[in-house]
């Protein structure tokens, strides 16, 4: 069984972020290696089978982390926020 997911990108001001490239870095499961673009909501569609994930988003010198372990369920959504980091590092 796949669980629909809602990711919304947000930025440090929980706005919606629009374009931001987002990736699945860690699956239970072989997933492709490709990127997706938000939509104009800062969200992305998925469905995805159990187990523990972690996504990436990034868009303007702002990258975001998160981890989420998924249980069969119907739907769920989260959101996901990108934080800018200092010049340099």
């Amino acid at each position: 069984m796949e669980t629909h997911v809602t990711v919304r990108v947000v930025d440090h001001l929980n706005r919606p972020v629009s374009g931001a490239m987002f990736v699945i870095n860690e699956s239970p499961v072989p997933m492709p290696e490709i990127a997706l673009i938000t939509n104009d909501a800062g969200e992305i569609h998925l469905n995805l089978p159990a187990g523990r994930y972690c996504f990436r988003a990034s868009a303007y010198e702002a990258t975001g982390e998160l981890w989420l372990e998924l249980e069969n369920t119907k739907a769920t959504s989260i959101e996901l926020m990108l934080k800018r980091h200092p010049t340099g590092e």
